[in-house]
């Protein structure tokens, strides 16, 4: 007869995964709620408006892609960006 290598030696294993089961359960649950009720702003991309509250390499980088909507998921590209650090640090 061949046991399951898998199965509890002790009964106390049984508690233990048992509790982590619900442990996990209850982090899954509080991610989702947290999530779930978070506030935020939406980015408006209209540099006039006063409410204008991305920066202006995101809003080039919006209207770059918007050049390319009609491709759809056809659309394929890579985005160089300039860094203006000095390297090495």
């Amino acid at each position: 007869m061949e046991e399951d290598p898998m199965a509890p030696i002790f009964e106390e294993e049984e508690d233990i995964v048992a509790d982590s089961a619900i442990r996990e359960a209850k982090i899954k649950a509080d991610v989702y709620r947290v999530i779930k009720n978070w506030t935020f702003t939406m980015p408006n991309l209209d540099s006039t408006s006063k409410g204008f509250n991305v920066t202006p390499k995101i809003a080039k980088l919006v209207q770059i892609l918007q050049c390319f909507q009609h491709e759809g998921d056809a659309f394929r590209g890579v985005i160089f960006g300039g860094c203006h650090c000095r390297w090495p640090f």
